[in-house]
Formats: structure tokens, C-alpha cells, sequence
């Protein structure tokens, strides 16, 4: 008895055990599923794999902006802000039909002024820009949350009147805020001690939203900071950070092109594999020459890119285009004069290589 009572005193403490390692086995499994769930992200968007997507629309904003459409529609001459204040005035019940009487019978109390001319009428696309269009909360939360923390110079409801008035666009309503910020004394005051101004957004690379990042190649990389709302963070990585990106690897294409075209150009010369230009009568490798039409001169695309130059801002238009076809003649220098034309093609191959392109 006395050995079948200790049993259940000395199994009681690893039963104990045992009940405390089961019930914390699920929280532990909880808090690793919540670990995958909620991944740590990070504060600065350098990728667009980092951006979340956009969530859709609520029901009320959505049918907002139906109803927008519908009186844009309905209105041409009328400013969208007009049909925005309206919408936001009114209930819900019949708030269209509401809103279409009152703009038949007394249009001047609620339009003040604010119409279309006839050029802006015929720029209207089918739907609604997006910076006109109704916003979520979350977003309005959002672009004032950014704006307080770049332009903490400029009271609160400075920013709220700026904002309110471009829709809680805040691309739009940053060189406002920009301005007004700069003739403020604060301004002035941090002007003369820190030497700040303010920078517009025609500066991309000096953009105060902007964060240039280290990469893992260790070149810097821009990178814009999180707001917490995935349409603005979609907006600012499209209108700050791709430009950027752009201009990177355009310059980046350019080094990598003006290398091959060296070696290139060094193994040819080593393997006497140039062709002579007939118009420069320079030495240039075969992927940098094109032909003409009729007696086949090769032409290196440099002076075709100088021929075009001087048709174009020149006085060269009548000697080396074709009046007909809007061809370029051939350039060649030869004792007959040559009746061939450079294809369409190798012209703007040879424009490509321009500092503006062949656009």
C-alpha cells in the first residue's frame, strides 16, 4: 500500500510537468505560426517585392466613387471637387438623385465658380484620375502622419488645409507645403543656423523622403520609408524610387555598352578585322557599320548619327534626305554621286548609341 501510495505522489509532479510542457506547447506553436504569418518588414521599401498589395476598396468609398463618375459624367462643365464636397454633405439615401436636382435647379450656389473650360472638358479621360477619386481612411491617416513628420515647421492645421484641398494627395500637395514651409520663420531661423532649404521634388536624388541604403554588392541603393498604408507606399516607390531605378540602369547600360564596344574594338584591331568607313574613312568594327541600298558603301553609324544631327538642327535637310521617301541619302564620299539610301533599321540602330536616342 505504502509503495502504491508513494506512486501517485511521485507521478503527480511529472504529471504536472507534463500538463505545463502540453498547454505551452500550443502557445510556442502559436507564437511560430504568427512568426511566419506577421514576418518582420522591414522600415525601408528598396524593391517592389517589398511592397503589400493593395487591399480593395470598402463598400462606402467604393460607391462614392460610382456615384463621382456618374456626375462627372453627367456634368462635364463642373470640377470633380464640386461633386466630391457634395457627396461627403449629403446622406446616403438618394444621395445621387439628391445631388443631380439640386445641380439643375440652383447650380450656381454650389459650383461658385469652379467649371471646366472647353480644352479641360475634352482632356477628361473615361474614368477618374486616382488624386481625385474618393480615399480610404487609412490612406488620409497616412499622408498626415508623413506630412507631420517631414514638415514639423508648419502647424497641424496648416497641413490638414493643404491636404484637404488636393484630395490627400500628398505628391501634390508636398510643393505647397514646401513653399509655405520656407517663408515660415522657422524656416528662416533653421536656415541660418543649420543651412537647410527646402528641396523640391524635381531633386530626386537629394529628396528628403528618400534613404539611400548600402546594398549587399555595397553600392548605394534608394530606398523610401514605410508609411504603414500600401497605396501611398505604392505611389511614392512609383513616383520617387523607380525614376531612379531607371536612370541607374539606363547609365548602367551605357558603361556596359561602351566597355564591350572597347575590347571589342581591341580584338578586332588585333585581329585586323576592321572595315574602313566611306565617309570618315576611319577604322570601325563590323557591328558598328551599315550599308547603303545601291552600291553598298559602308558607313560607320557615327557619321550616320552626324548626318542626321545636321538634316535635323542643320542646314543638311535638302542634300541628305530624300524629298520622297524621308529616307537618309548615303553618306559615302565618292566621285559618283550615290543614289542609295540607309535603311530605317540601321538608322535608328545607329541612333540608339545617341545621347537622346532614337525616340
Amino acid at each position: 500500500m505504502s509503495s502504491k501510495d508513494r506512486n501517485p505522489r511521485q507521478s503527480s509532479p511529472s504529471l504536472s510537468t507534463s500538463e505545463e510542457s502540453s498547454s505551452e506547447l500550443p502557445s510556442q506553436l502559436q507564437l511560430h505560426v504568427q512568426s511566419h504569418e506577421n514576418p518582420h518588414k522591414s522600415r525601408y521599401i528598396v524593391d517592389e517585392s517589398q511592397l503589400e498589395p493593395i487591399a480593395p476598396l470598402p463598400h462606402d468609398i467604393l460607391s462614392l466613387n460610382n456615384d463621382l463618375e456618374r456626375l462627372c459624367s453627367l456634368f462635364p462643365d463642373i470640377q470633380i471637387e464640386v461633386f466630391r464636397e457634395m457627396l461627403s454633405q449629403l446622406s446616403d439615401e438618394s444621395k445621387l438623385f439628391v445631388i443631380t436636382d439640386m445641380l439643375l435647379k440652383n447650380p450656381d450656389i454650389y459650383v461658385k465658380g469652379r467649371r471646366r473650360t472647353v480644352d479641360q472638358q475634352a482632356e477628361r479621360k473615361a474614368s477618374i484620375p486616382k488624386t481625385e477619386a474618393f480615399r480610404t481612411p487609412e490612406y488620409k491617416t497616412a499622408v498626415q502622419r508623413l506630412a507631420f513628420r517631414e514638415f514639423k515647421g508648419l502647424s497641424r492645421s496648416t497641413i490638414n488645409a493643404v491636404l484637404s484641398e488636393s484630395n490627400y494627395s500628398y505628391l501634390d500637395a508636398r510643393p505647397t507645403l514646401v513653399d509655405i514651409s520656407s517663408k515660415s520663420w522657422k524656416f528662416t531661423f533653421s536656415a541660418l543656423i543649420l543651412g537647410r532649404k527646402p528641396v523640391t521634388s524635381s531633386e530626386a536624388k537629394t529628396h528628403p523622403l528618400i534613404s539611400w541604403r548600402t546594398s549587399e554588392g555595397g553600392s548605394p541603393v534608394p530606398s523610401v520609408r514605410a508609411t504603414g498604408n500600401a497605396e501611398l507606399d505604392r505611389e511614392l516607390f512609383d513616383d520617387l524610387i523607380l525614376p531612379l531605378k531607371t536612370l541607374e540602369k539606363d547609365t548602367r547600360d551605357k558603361a556596359d555598352h561602351a566597355l564591350a564596344l572597347s575590347i571589342q574594338t581591341e580584338e578586332a584591331e588585333a585581329c585586323e578585322a576592321t572595315y574602313e568607313c566611306a565617309c570618315c574613312y576611319t577604322d570601325v568594327v563590323f557591328e558598328e557599320m551599315t550599308t547603303c541600298t545601291a552600291e553598298s558603301h559602308m558607313v560607320c553609324f557615327r557619321c550616320v548619327q552626324q548626318s542626321i544631327t545636321e538634316a535635323v538642327f542643320g542646314q543638311g535637310w535638302q542634300r541628305s534626305i530624300h524629298k520622297d521617301t524621308g529616307a537618309l541619302r548615303c553618306p559615302a564620299v565618292c566621285s559618283n554621286f550615290c543614289e542609295g539610301c540607309i535603311s530605317s533599321d540601321h538608322i535608328r540602330r545607329a541612333m540608339d548609341g545617341t545621347e537622346k536616342g532614337a525616340r
